[in-house]
């Protein structure tokens, strides 16, 4: 399966946007986690509920997602 690049922002919580707006800027899963005052297994946990919610098999595919990724308020099938 091919990772979905066109989701409804509805489908990721508010904290998963901020884990994608922060690894487009280069921050790691520990520098992340320092940001947000989470622990690191949070984070991981957020980057796995991000991976299984756009169907990427893989880190490749989710990095592909992350950079590929475009906001859109509209509801896709």
């Amino acid at each position: 399966m091919r990772p979905n690049l066109l989701i409804p922002i509805s489908q990721l919580t508010y904290r998963e946007l901020e884990i994608v707006q922060l690894i487009r800027t280069g921050y790691s899963t520990k520098e992340m986690a320092t940001k947000l005052d989470l622990s690191y297994f949070t984070v991981k946990k957020h980057r796995e509920n991000i991976l299984l919610k756009v169907g990427a098999r893989g880190k490749t595919e989710f990095r592909k997602f992350v950079f590929e990724f475009e906001f859109s308020q509209k509801q896709t099938d």
